[in-house]
């Protein structure tokens, strides 16, 4: 396991994460940023993929979430180098450049969603307001916790 940092474009999605590898894939804890849209996600891999639970989020206007998160794989049926301008995705990842034994078992064509708020968390915004509650699908969902 290392620690080292990557960036990748995809059309016009530019990624970069810095933090642990193992054989070559993002695996344990590692920072991922969206460069083209100012985005910052601290968080767990596995496999290369990011896990669904306690995530960092910076947004691109200010706004930090500190909380549970869920992470969303959907599946392409595109071709490698289509221009991939998604906003709320990490950008799609190709296994096709892989030697056959290192592709994880996972989808040869796959999009990754940013980690979404879902659960227990913290939201400060730009206004200085904070909101500590629970969230379901990004939104804030239930009783505010009492501060």
């Amino acid at each position: 396991q290392r620690s080292q940092t990557e960036g990748e474009e995809y059309g016009k999605v530019i990624v970069q994460y810095e933090g642990a590898f193992f054989n070559g894939l993002r695996h344990g804890f590692g920072i991922l940023t969206r460069l083209d849209i100012g985005t910052m996600c601290k968080g767990n891999w596995y496999r290369d993929r990011p896990v669904s639970g306690k995530w960092r989020i910076t947004y691109e206007n200010g706004q930090t979430y500190s909380g549970d998160a869920k992470v969303q794989v959907v599946e392409e049926q595109t071709e490698a180098g289509e221009d991939e301008d998604d906003q709320d995705t990490i950008g799609p990842v190709w296994w096709s450049d892989l030697p056959q034994s290192d592709v994880p078992p996972v989808p040869l064509n796959f999009r990754i969603k940013l980690p979404i708020r879902d659960g227990f968390g913290a939201m400060k915004y730009v206004n200085g307001q904070v909101y500590i509650g629970t969230f379901k699908d990004n939104m804030r969902h239930g009783r505010e916790a009492p501060s």
